[in-house]
């Protein structure tokens, strides 16, 4: 049974759904102290006033407001009646009842313990105490401090704190929803939730996750991608791998940093503090980065694509000249010692053509 009764705490889930109900829980935790400190203030204020109301209304008669449950007879009642009053419950009528003369009543009686709210016995003598007109005063400034200064005081230091709370999730860059989105995305491409992904796929990665944490919806360049790439500094594990950790840690620094317009400038110590944040893992960490890698594989391309070109430059080359010696070959010469046209052979001159090509090159 107790079990099931404890099923009605799922309802605090929706802290974690609701961003106004967090901000409503935050505000009250930010609002304690300042409430502990008026809550104090409020208590010593009741404190006096109802000792004072004892010493004052304790013998006075009982009326149409003044009754059994809302009298200064016992410091406990007198406590309890101005938290009425506070509430602003016929402060008036009773302040009236409490300054005002009854028929037959005795100017400040002396205390007799068989009195009814002293004793409460059977045959308990009725209270004939008269009012005392120092009661205007007492209610007047009783309300005036507690039912406006000090509700005042609670609604300002709620409202400050609430303006505190407001502040701080303006200013706070790294809201939770953005991280369950880095957490989502990152799932996308890591599947078997590794912790891991492999470097080239870093650009993706960045490309999905929503500003300002990541690019997606920015164009992004390839030269801009490098240089983000070694502001990043992200180290590289074994099998060309980064891990969650690093990658979070290393995009949040440089959101940060570029929102604030700071600048680290020992990357050394950077590349050291950035090892360091690596957890738990069966991967060995390398002495390289992800942006060395990505500059290594740019420079990669750009040698293989001058090797491709330089051999399509050199067979086309190669192609031109055999075919201008081909036209040559075909060309009829004649014999300066005899006289006759001859005509030599094509398969001599191929080779001939090949070995001076090759010569050229």
């Amino acid at each position: 049974m107790l079990v099931r009764l404890m099923r009605v705490t799922r309802i605090f889930r929706l802290v974690e759904s609701s961003s106004s109900i967090r901000a409503i829980l935050s505000t009250l935790y930010i609002a304690l102290p300042g409430l502990s400190n008026i809550s104090s203030i409020l208590f010593l204020i009741l404190f006096v006033y109802g000792t004072m109301g004892v010493h004052l209304f304790a013998k006075v008669a009982l009326s149409s407001d003044i009754d059994a449950h809302a009298n200064f007879q016992t410091f406990g009642r007198s406590i309890l009646f101005l938290l009425r009053v506070a509430t602003g419950e016929s402060w008036d009528h009773c302040m009236y009842d409490l300054a005002s003369n009854v028929p037959g009543c005795v100017n400040d009686p002396p205390y007799d313990p068989n009195m009814c709210g002293f004793g409460n016995i059977e045959g308990c003598i009725p209270l004939n105490g008269c009012g005392n007109p120092v009661a205007y005063l007492f209610f007047c400034s009783f309300t005036v401090i507690v039912a406006y200064v000090m509700l005042n005081l609670t609604v300002a230091v709620v409202l400050e704190s609430f303006a505190t709370c407001q502040e701080e999730e303006e200013d706070s860059m790294l809201v939770p929803e953005l991280l369950e989105e880095f957490q989502y995305k990152w799932a996308e491409l890591d599947p078997m939730a590794t912790g891991f992904i492999k470097v080239d796929k870093l650009l993706t990665f960045v490309h999905k996750v929503a500003p300002p944490l990541g690019w997606f919806g920015i164009p992004l360049q390839m030269p801009q991608f490098f240089r983000y790439t070694r502001s990043l500094h992200l180290p590289l594990y074994e099998g060309e791998l980064v891990q969650f950790r690093d990658v979070v840690m290393a995009m949040t620094r440089e959101m940060i940093n570029t929102t604030n317009n700071w600048a680290l400038t020992d990357e050394s110590k950077l590349g050291d503090d950035v090892k360091k944040t690596g957890g738990a893992s069966n991967r060995k960490p390398t002495e390289f980065y992800a942006h060395e890698y990505f500059a290594a594989r740019y420079l990669q391309r750009r040698v293989q694509n001058w090797l491709v070109r330089k051999r399509q430059l050199e067979k086309k080359k190669t192609r031109d000249f055999i075919r201008k010696m081909k036209k040559q070959s075909k060309k009829p010469r004649k014999d300066k010692k005899h006289g006759e046209t001859l005509v030599l052979p094509m398969v001599k001159r191929v080779p001939n053509a090949l070995q001076e090509a090759s010569r050229h090159f």
